[in-house]
């Protein structure tokens, strides 16, 4: 999510998250954070009054890292690489001091490289085709197509084929009218 958010308990253990919605007030936010595998996550939002009845706020995320699996093969290159882009525009105008509206405008990008998996090796290279049980891999007993006999690991891995990218792009808009009937809100 872009922005810190609300989150609401409701029964059943659903959560609800609720984004924050334009001020009244000029405020704004950035912040960094890193981690492991050269991640990089950047948050940030500036919103406020544009008038005396229009607010807005523009958020924006962006998640990227160097992905934590390393190929083995010697073609090289890391696997569960992660790229991801979002940003949010909403603005909320009163049209009066008993109806608002709110517009929010979204877009996401994301650019992920998904994690190695696959065969580590068959018993024998040049005799036995069979393919090695979970058992006999963490057994050494299986070997590579280049006789190694690496220990299995979820940071390693070993292909041959080229990396392939997870993309999506997505977009979206809604509005909410809200009117003040004084009984209750429609």
């Amino acid at each position: 999510a872009c922005p810190p958010e609300r989150r609401r308990a409701a029964p059943g253990g659903l959560i609800h998250y609720t984004s924050r919605r334009p001020t009244s007030e000029t405020e704004g936010y950035a912040t960094l954070r890193v981690g492991d595998y050269g991640q990089r996550i950047l948050e940030s939002a500036v919103g406020g009054p544009l008038g005396d009845n229009l607010r807005v706020r523009l958020s924006a995320a962006h998640n990227r890292d160097d992905g934590y699996q390393r190929n083995l093969a010697p073609v090289g290159g890391r696997f569960a690489k992660t790229d991801q882009f979002a940003v949010r525009l909403m603005t909320e105008f009163d049209f009066s001091d008993k109806a608002s509206g709110l517009l929010k405008i979204h877009h996401s990008k994301i650019d992920n490289q998904s994690a190695l998996y696959g065969s580590y090796g068959r018993l024998n290279n040049a005799v036995q085709r069979q393919i090695c049980s979970p058992e006999l891999i963490f057994a050494a007993k299986c070997v590579t197509r280049y006789g190694s006999r690496a220990w299995p690991s979820p940071l390693n891995g070993y292909t041959e084929q080229a990396r392939r990218p997870s993309r999506i792009d997505s977009c979206g808009a809604s509005m909410a009218l809200t009117w003040n009937l004084g009984i209750g809100e429609f």
